[in-house]
């Protein structure tokens, strides 16, 4: 099958359930943007998801933003400049590091255009990078990898950083490296609280 038919799909266990546990009776709303069955699909098996680590889920459309028009996961939450990050921002980034740990692509915003108290979740199309061409299928396989090769691994490593970098899929491995520390420290943070 190829890369571009496959649904995105959660199903929350061990460290990802733990993260979201930190902030019980989160207030979130999930909306689609698009009448798409797979954008449908995947706001469903997300809005399950987290009922089961006690969110309270609110399902159907929202006023649409600016942030609106993307591809992937939007997750927004209220700007508290220049107060530090709420409860909510915190976990609108821990929900984002939970989607991307699943390797869907998800981003959070603060905006003053969302209320205090919850978050907004915009199920938007799958992302370009969902859909593989035979041609960059071709390059990689020239390069000797394969859709997503491991950094880590020995072909990973021989690759200049500005080629990692230029290649999308790598750029965002790259980024969620940084953003382990950030997670580490909303964990630190909340994990007293239980």
């Amino acid at each position: 099958m190829e890369i571009s038919f496959e649904p995105r799909a959660i199903a929350l266990g061990g460290a990802s359930l733990r993260d979201l546990r930190l902030f019980p009776k989160t207030d979130v709303v999930i909306s689609c943007a698009g009448a798409d069955d797979e954008i449908k699909g995947f706001a469903i098996n997300l809005g399950d998801q987290l009922e089961m680590v006690d969110w309270k889920v609110t399902r159907g459309d929202i006023k649409p933003t600016e942030y609106t028009r993307g591809s992937g996961v939007l997750i927004l939450s209220h700007r508290t400049d220049p107060e530090p990050p709420s409860i909510y921002n915190d976990a609108a980034k821990i929900l984002q590091f939970v989607l991307n740990d699943y390797g869907i692509e998800a981003v959070s915003f603060v905006t003053r255009e969302v209320p205090d108290n919850i978050i907004q979740v915009k199920i938007c199309a799958k992302p370009p990078r969902y859909f593989e061409s035979r041609q960059t299928r071709k390059l990689l396989e020239a390069r000797g990898q394969t859709f997503g090769t491991d950094p880590n691994s020995p072909e990973g490593r021989s690759r200049s950083m500005m080629e990692m970098l230029s290649d999308p899929i790598e750029n965002l491995k790259y980024r969620l490296r940084y953003d382990s520390a950030e997670r580490e420290r909303i964990i630190k943070k909340y994990s007293g609280n239980k």
